[in-house]
């Protein structure tokens, strides 16, 4: 895709934190672009519009209360709506979501009522205001989602809810939020789902005593940035600043180390000539480094791997209960015995190996898919009862089996790579994909 530039940007919960960050770095990479910073009151902007305003030259606050905008009170709103309203068809907008709070932090069977405003809070925000301010932002553009590029601030937390401690209702309320962009995305806006990262922000200061790998928000912030210009991510990709490697996309060498590092998250500045050799470090380096030295993890990379399989089968489409004329008149000519040289395409994703330079041992593939194959090769699909448990053996059946019985072999072997997807080829006018 073409490198995406914004002409007006719309950033929530601006006034700190992660979205100070955002609002920083956009203005930097985007100097001619116009700037709305959204925060909960407008005397908490002042200072963010100062630092923004050195690097962009149109900036407009606006006191919009997220909780108050959940319950219908749109003050605040009309000189964005203005703003918006007034954009020809055609000029691209950037909406940055990242106005959150946190919730009461503990599981949620342990709470109790004196939690309930609390919780409360969390879903008017996260959920109802994050709802609301997204509507707010499409209906006021004359081309609705056209033209309208969205980057929710997601969290790890969202996207596997009841993976972490105390955060079950941030991750609840999260996820409702990560939804609710997902859905803007198959409704004709581009959308990226960033998870930035542990970061020491005003949110996270009950954190304490977390041994996490801390992240300056600026860096995590530039790297997003990074993302947004190059717009090469897929529509609702949901991308992780740790997991994916974005640490480089920054422009300098960045150390990340434990809340418990004294120098840790030092703000990102541009390489000189004098600055300390980056080196990858070896088992013997891991807890110490030679002077001068900053150790940085090994760089690796995602990529996806195609393997393609085939197998000839016959059968007859049919559902068992019911009645012979009703098979008839639903699959037609299908319902007779007839047969399919099948191609299949199981499509693996995974880091790929800095020694073997593989995402995942093709032996090791072949082994799983040619033995489930193999049961199905110059076989009758029906009387696999114990694979397809009595379902119509449809091309669309046959991928979402496939799917899951290849996947949970991956699982079971401790395969360093995930299933993403399979295509069954029918025939050349008929194909299957699972999931879709």
């Amino acid at each position: 895709m073409a490198p995406y530039t914004p002409s007006l940007i719309v950033v929530s919960g601006a006034s700190r934190g992660f979205g100070l960050a955002c609002a920083v770095e956009v203005s930097k990479s985007f100097p001619e672009c116009e700037l709305h910073l959204l925060a909960s009151t407008v005397d908490r902007l002042s200072a963010a519009k100062a630092t923004v305003a050195k690097h962009c030259g149109k900036v407009v606050c606006h006191g919009i209360d997220l909780s108050k905008l959940s319950a219908g009170d749109t003050s605040g709103c009309s000189d964005l709506v203005a703003a918006l309203s007034r954009l020809e068809a055609g000029t691209k907008v950037l909406f940055v979501h990242s106005a959150a709070v946190l919730g009461p932090l503990n599981a949620v069977e342990t709470h109790g009522l004196d939690q309930i405003q609390l919780i409360s809070q969390a879903a008017q925000v996260n959920v109802v205001g994050t709802i609301a301010l997204s509507s707010l932002i499409s209906s006021s553009l004359k081309t609705g989602l056209q033209d309208l590029s969205c980057v929710n601030i997601s969290s790890k937390a969202a996207v596997n809810p009841g993976a972490f401690d105390l955060f079950d209702v941030y991750s609840i309320t999260k996820s409702a939020a990560h939804f609710t962009f997902a859905s803007l995305s198959k409704r004709g806006a581009r959308v990226l789902q960033y998870c930035p990262g542990p970061m020491k922000t005003d949110m996270t200061s009950e954190q304490h005593g977390l041994d996490w790998p801390w992240v300056e928000p600026s860096v995590s912030a530039s790297a997003m940035v990074s993302l947004i210009k190059e717009n090469d991510y897929e529509n609702n990709a949901c991308l992780d600043f740790l997991d994916d490697n974005l640490l480089h996309r920054a422009m300098a060498p960045q150390k990340v180390a434990s809340s418990t590092t004294p120098d840790v998250a030092q703000p990102l500045t541009p390489p000189r000539a004098d600055s300390p050799q980056i080196v990858l470090p070896t088992s013997s380096e891991q807890q110490s480094h030679q002077a001068g030295q900053v150790a940085v993890a090994p760089l690796r990379r995602k990529c996806m791997i195609t393997r393609i399989e085939a197998f000839s089968s016959s059968h007859t489409l049919e559902n068992c209960s019911w009645c012979e004329e009703k098979n008839k008149q639903v699959f037609g000519k299908c319902n007779n015995l007839h047969g399919h040289n099948y191609k299949v395409e199981f499509s693996f994703s995974g880091f790929i190996d800095q020694e073997t330079g593989m995402v995942v041992n093709l032996t090791d593939l072949k082994v799983i898919l040619q033995d489930f194959l193999g049961r199905l090769d110059h076989s009758h699909l029906n009387d696999h009862v114990d694979i397809f448990n009595h379902a119509p053996t449809t091309a669309e059946v046959i991928s979402q089996v496939l799917f899951e019985k290849v996947s949970e072999q991956v699982k079971v072997r401790n395969l360093p790579t995930e299933l993403v997807r399979v295509k069954v080829w029918e025939t050349e006018k008929n194909i299957a994909e699972y999931p879709f």
